[in-house]
């Protein structure tokens, strides 16, 4: 069980090596305030159960609002970024800064080429220590889109557009791997694909669902508050992961 006297540390911010992989970043930030539990964090950390137990985290002051972490496993790169961890209502999220992640190779370089935007997870207590529950994106879209479609909600046309854009890359590059092309073919080969998409033919219903995923992390900070807040459960329910200090 959880002692009462330890509860600053009992928020642990997500290990977030995995599951950033492949996914995409919300380009609004939460308003929320900085937790009062922020300060327990700090020290180091490992996860017991979940898809990357093993895990470890070292947590610290980076200033009065943001956390730093490096996170390190044996078969993964070393991995620092920046975060914030956020609360209202007693909904705890960890907000993480991309522009920071960096992940480092063997000989300690990374990719001079920063990500952009936001990722979250929700902290919760658990009885071992603390849950980190991911967003479930899919979800996420859907209720979305049903608590806001009639809404006056609006994102920028050029973040929309982009969403467009990202879909027909997406469905270029599918065509191009799946066919098993090399390095030295890919642009020839996304030429020829550009040129048959007058009569290329798609699925339109899980192109929609893509494209509202995508609209969903481009929504206002309002409106990602407004659904973390009143759809807590639905929207993070992706991979639970439990951590204890170590």
């Amino acid at each position: 069980m959880i002692e009462t006297r330890p509860l600053l540390s009992i928020f642990l911010p997500a290990l977030l090596v995995a599951t950033m992989s492949g996914c995409d970043t919300f380009d609004n930030p939460l308003h929320w305030e900085e937790t009062p539990m922020a300060d327990g964090l700090v020290g180091t950390w490992k996860e017991i159960e979940g898809r990357n137990a093993g895990l470890h985290a070292r947590v610290w002051r980076a200033d009065d609002k943001t956390l730093g972490f490096e996170v390190t496993s044996p078969d993964k790169p070393r991995t620092t970024f920046l975060a914030n961890v956020l609360t209202s209502d007693s909904v705890h999220v960890l907000q993480v800064r991309m522009d920071s992640y960096k992940e480092f190779d063997e000989d300690g370089g990374s990719p001079e080429d920063q990500a952009t935007g936001f990722y979250f997870v929700r902290i919760a207590p658990s009885e071992h220590g603390v849950n980190i529950h991911d967003l479930d994106v899919d979800t996420m879209g859907r209720v979305a889109e049903k608590e806001l479609a009639a809404s006056d909600v609006t994102i920028p046309e050029e973040a929309y557009a982009r969403c467009l854009r990202d879909s027909i890359r997406d469905r270029i590059w599918k065509r191009v791997l799946l066919a098993g092309l090399l390095s030295e073919q890919e642009a020839e080969a996304i030429q020829r694909e550009s040129a048959r998409l007058p009569e290329a033919r798609v699925d339109p219903y899980p192109e929609m669902a893509r494209l509202r995923t995508c609209v969903a992390h481009r929504l206002p900070s309002e409106s990602l508050e407004q659904l973390f807040l009143e759809h807590t459960d639905e929207v993070f329910s992706g991979e639970t992961s439990v951590f204890v200090r170590e």
